[in-house]
């Protein structure tokens, strides 16, 4: 029975990693065009750092492309095994479905394992770090912030001229969602501030009108010839503890704090559930798999 497991298991593992590189490269490339568009496209960010953007992109595919691989593995092997009158054949030598779907059930077991380390601290530490990198390819390349490079829903702003980390004829619009008020600035110039150990991207206006509205009636006016810093992001925003990048043991060590309310516990621990699950997909999955295989053979 060795050499029929190692010839199943040579089948199944063949198949799920062209099934993976096929749609590692379908996920990460749109991925890519979705999040770093403007950056990657439109400015020159250098081949090390699209490199590494590349690179972070791939375990955040991981968590759905290497179940589906899997089942298409299996898919794919036990189909052609039935087709063929393999499996009819082996079952005469006296090994059974069960039997032969062992080695299978191991490596779905081994592979979920897989998944349940890269679900629960390879992702978020992706996810981090792909926010580190954003940060350094804007920091590198600034007017990519003009293009569309980062959106926020509450600010939005135009430049006619970008030289490096300057900019001129700045409209900036910014809504405070409590209050309903948007307040509108003109500048004739602009400077880019970046604080590394923050990350914040911060920026100074120069030659300033503002003006501040509330439904639909302007209700300030004023100049100024200095305005700054202003946050491009939404501080409150930014300062948002984001769960997704947090590893099951940094969201353990927040939970055993009990400073967070019953609906924040119950977010964070939804959370830890959803990797948890979404982990053994590649052995649930096989339960699918072989059924659907052989009777799709068959008929």
């Amino acid at each position: 029975m060795r050499l029929i497991d190692r010839y199943i298991l040579k089948n199944v593992l063949a198949w799920t990693f062209q099934a993976l590189t096929a749609l590692l490269f379908i996920f990460v490339f749109v991925r890519l065009s979705r999040e770093f568009r403007t950056l990657l496209v439109e400015s020159d960010v250098g081949f090390l750092l699209l490199f590494k953007f590349f690179l972070t992109a791939i375990p955040i595919s991981l968590e759905v492309a290497l179940p589906i691989s899997f089942l298409l593995g299996v898919l794919i092997t036990f189909g052609q095994l039935s087709s063929s009158s393999e499996i009819t054949s082996i079952r005469m030598a006296g090994a059974s479905i069960r039997r032969m779907a062992l080695p299978i059930f191991i490596t779905g077991f081994c592979l979920s394992i897989l998944c349940l380390f890269i679900n629960s601290s390879w992702i978020p530490a992706a996810k981090k770090y792909k926010n580190h990198l954003l940060y350094e390819a804007l920091k590198t390349r600034p007017e990519a912030l003009i293009k569309g490079g980062i959106k926020d829903n509450n600010i939005h702003f135009t430049a006619s001229k970008v030289e490096g980390s300057t900019i001129y004829n700045i409209n900036w619009t910014s809504l405070d969602p409590k209050s309903g008020e948007i307040q509108r600035r003109q500048a004739a110039k602009g400077e880019f501030v970046f604080l590394n150990e923050t990350q914040d991207m911060q920026l100074n206006l120069s030659q300033v009108y503002s003006e501040t509205e509330k439904n639909g009636k302007v209700i300030d006016r004023s100049w100024a010839e200095e305005v700054g810093p202003l946050n491009i992001i939404d501080s409150k925003k930014k300062k948002k503890l984001k769960r997704g990048e947090l590893s099951n043991h940094e969201i353990s060590e927040i939970l055993s704090t009990n400073t967070l309310t019953a609906d924040q516990q119950t977010v964070y621990s939804d959370e830890v559930d959803e990797r948890n699950s979404i982990s053994w997909a590649c052995l649930a999955l096989i339960f699918l798999g072989l059924p659907l295989s052989i009777t799709s053979a068959r008929n």
